[in-house]
């Protein structure tokens, strides 16, 4: 009987924080939000979300270099990918990789990696992951990612085709190539008026291949990217 009235307890107690947290939440106040979720998270010390939301609300309230603590931990020791998307999305968005050190850069591509792991059919993943490979000089490992991103992206094929060229294989190299230009003049067919795809079939038509796929890969490529994992359905 005691088990019984103490677990009725424990249920009465933990309804009455949840209110609260969503009364201090509608109300915008992250203090009181945030004594609550400590307190909760002091009595469900595994639970990653409790952490993940206490995070969020220290970020709120300017706590920064705590959110990001805490962020860091749950992708270090529960993978958490909540915590990745939200750390790709306020640490990199809009940051060049020029301008990241030796430990940013390793920790974007651990950050990419692990969405890539979650989301690997995601296109703005996809698109992620191949970015940072790319960036890297990992050709390789960026080639098939490329290759699914080219079904539906013409532009990436065009990109894949470059790639393919530097590893040497000339005729997958062509025939990326050939098809990804060939569905990029279909689009500006159906969509004259588009401009910007029109400048993007002149400026890759058949007679220019080679000299596209000569190319570097796009290797530059600023953080901005990661804005497309920030856009994720959870």
């Amino acid at each position: 009987v005691s088990a019984v009235i103490a677990s009725s307890d424990s249920n009465w107690r933990s309804n009455l924080l949840k209110k609260q947290l969503m009364t201090s939440l509608d109300a915008d106040d992250f203090e009181t939000a945030e004594l609550l979720l400590t307190r909760q998270v002091r009595d469900r010390p595994d639970d990653g979300d409790l952490q993940f939301r206490l995070a969020m609300i220290k970020n709120e309230e300017g706590k920064t270099d705590e959110a990001i603590g805490i962020m860091e931990m749950l992708v270090a020791s529960k993978r958490h990918k909540e915590a990745a998307r939200w750390l790709i999305s306020n640490r990199f968005n809009n940051r060049k990789w020029a301008d990241l050190t030796s430990e940013e850069r390793e920790q974007f591509g651990s950050l990419a990696k692990l969405m890539y792991e979650e989301y690997p059919r995601d296109p703005g993943v996809q698109s992620l992951y191949a970015d940072y490979l790319l960036t890297s000089g990992n050709l390789k490992k960026a080639m098939p990612i490329l290759e699914e991103l080219a079904a539906n992206n013409p532009g990436r094929g065009l990109q894949a085709a470059a790639v393919a060229k530097r590893l040497k294989n000339f005729e997958k190299s062509t025939d990326i190539a050939e098809s990804s230009l060939q569905a990029l003049t279909a689009l500006s067919e159906e969509d004259p008026a588009n401009l910007r795809l029109s400048m993007a079939v002149a400026r890759d038509a058949p007679d220019r291949i080679d000299d596209r796929t000569s190319r570097r890969p796009s290797g530059h490529a600023s953080c901005t990217a990661v804005r497309r994992a920030a856009r994720l359905r959870a």
